[in-house]
This record gives C-alpha cells, structure tokens and sequence, in this order.
C-alpha cells in the first residue's frame, strides 16, 4: 500500500456573503470588491506551482443578475431563523448586480487554471448549518444543486459557513461526497469566545506543528476531510505572528504528511489575502514550492477535496 501523503487546499470562496447577517461598512466592501486581484494571483500561482485546489463558492455568486423583489430578496427561500436573528438574513444584499455579491468573473478565472480546478460548494446564502431551521438548509441546499447544475459545475464537495457542521443528511441527498471538518483542540471546549481565539493565535505564536490527517468515513456515506491549517490573515492581532511562523508550521504539516502517508490540508479566505498582501503571497508562493518539490520527490500528491476516498485507520 501506498504511503505517499498528500498536500489539499480548500479556499473559501465567499465575498460579502461571509457576515451579510453584520452591517458592512463602505470601505469594507470596496475591499471586498478588490479580491478578484487576490483571486487572479491564486490562479497564476496555482498554474506555477500545479495546484489543483478545491474552490468552495457561496452559490449566490453564480447568479448573473439579481432576484426581482419589492420588499426583501428571495421571498421563496426560508431564511436561518436562528436564536439570534435581529434582522432578515439578506438585508445586505442590493439590487443591483455589485461585485461585492455577485462573482460569475471570478469563476470564469478558475475555470481558466490549469490544473483543472475542483469547484465545490460554501453553501448558497453562507447560513449557519448548525443552527438553521431544516426548511431552510434544504432550500439552501436545493439551491446551490441548481445553480451548480445551471452552470455545468459537479459538486462533490462542501465547506461548512463559519466551519458549523450540521445537515450531513441533506449534503449527501444532492451529492454530496466530502466535507471539510474541523479539526479539535482542547480549548475548544472553554466556554469563552475570547479565551479561545487568544489560545488560538497564542498555537501560531509558538509556531506549533499542525495536525495532519487523514478522510475518514462520516454518517450518511459522506468523508469528512477535516482541516490541518488556516493560512492566517495578516490583519488585527494576527500581523504579530511572524510570516516565518506560517512558514515552518506549514512545511511541517507536509513533511510529516509526506512521511506519514497523511493529509496536510490548508484552508483560507481570499480575504486573508488583503492586509499585508505581497507578504501573504510570498508565504503561500514559499510553502506551495516545498509541497512542489516533496512532490517532484514522490513523496506527496496535490489532491482536491473530492479526489479522496475514505480511510479507516492511518497508514503506517
């Protein structure tokens, strides 16, 4: 049996769909509108380095033009209905056809990218799938199958919003095979958002080595690919973490991957891209030129999400 490891990226593909439920201030959707360069410097690093990653795309992104409505978008569609919902999930969302919430451009770039590129889905609304009402997760989901069939677009995988799992049922009901878990840690269970984030950021800090892992078999015949690594953003507090850092526990997650026949799988927002980005870029260039020449060494594969068949047990 093989023991080759295996380099996965899993991008979370989202524009202002990542906090619509939170009012955007002006100069944070022109932020968000300026991705597309980030975007477009992925595609060219990617066909640099041969990548082939797993592109997880809100599904209102694909639209080509906005939903008529007189009062609020989408009156079809249940909203979340969480226990915290103070306002209509789409709020946001304007009626004309802004690059902040619509990306049909970006995909047409990732459809360019050679390798070809795996196209999975981050929801269609980006709800919280933990806490929406099933009404609601199934027309979201329903939703992301017929705009993924619209476009010709297979969709094997999937990205919890906000890495919330729930739904595994409803997943596998539109085809579903693997999504993107996430990975424990012992603070996790710390009642206190803030003590966890702290603890968090204290793990890059100290430069820990990420877990590697492996696709395990989840409930209704779904993977579950869990998570190793966030590329972390250079903005607030995380800028103290030195760019060397993100570096050595990135090159450790594909040595050990490499010798252990497991998986490193790196995740990111184009977002984390936006402060300090000639520095975010220069660590991702670094750390894809490791897992190249790991690779051109036969130690390790670039594999998407979907490229993965389950595992019991790791490899020896």
């Amino acid at each position: 049996m093989s023991t080759q490891g295996a380099l996965t990226i899993s991008i979370d593909l989202e524009l202002a769909w990542g906090r619509c439920d939170i009012p955007y201030r002006p100069d944070e959707l022109a932020t968000i509108r300026a991705e597309r360069i980030v975007v477009a410097r992925l595609a060219e690093l990617f066909e640099k380095y041969r990548i082939r990653a797993t592109w997880a795309i809100v599904g209102h992104l694909l639209l080509d033009e906005p939903p008529p409505w007189q009062e609020l978008p989408h009156p079809d569609l249940p909203r979340p209905v969480v226990a915290d919902e103070i306002r209509d999930w789409l709020f946001q969302l304007p009626k004309d056809l802004d690059p902040a919430w619509y990306g049909n451009d970006l995909l047409a770039i990732i459809q360019g990218i050679q390798p070809v590129q795996e196209i999975g889905s981050h929801s269609f609304f980006h709800i919280p799938f933990d806490q929406a009402q099933p009404a609601a997760a199934r027309a979201d989901l329903a939703a992301v199958q017929n705009w993924h069939m619209k476009r010709g677009l297979p969709c094997q995988a999937f990205v919890f919003p906000r890495n919330r799992v729930g739904y595994l049922d409803l997943l596998q009901e539109i085809g579903i095979r693997v999504y993107r878990g996430r990975t424990s840690h012992w603070y996790d269970r710390l009642p206190s958002k803030a003590a966890k984030r702290l603890l968090n950021l204290l793990t890059f800090l100290l430069r820990l080595p990420p877990p590697t892992v492996i696709p395990v078999p989840a409930p209704h015949g779904l993977i579950n690919l869990p998570d190793s690594m966030l590329l972390l953003g250079r903005n607030g507090l995380r800028r103290l973490v030195p760019p060397g850092n993100l570096i050595a526990m990135a090159n450790s997650g594909l040595e050990r991957a490499a010798r252990q026949g497991r998986v490193f799988h790196l995740w990111f927002h184009p977002s984390n891209f936006s402060s300090a980005t000639e520095q975010q870029f220069s660590i991702l260039e670094t750390i894809l030129d490791r897992a190249d020449r790991l690779r051109e060494q036969g130690h390790l594969a670039i594999l998407a999400m979907g490229d993965h068949q389950p595992r019991r047990e790791p490899l020896p």
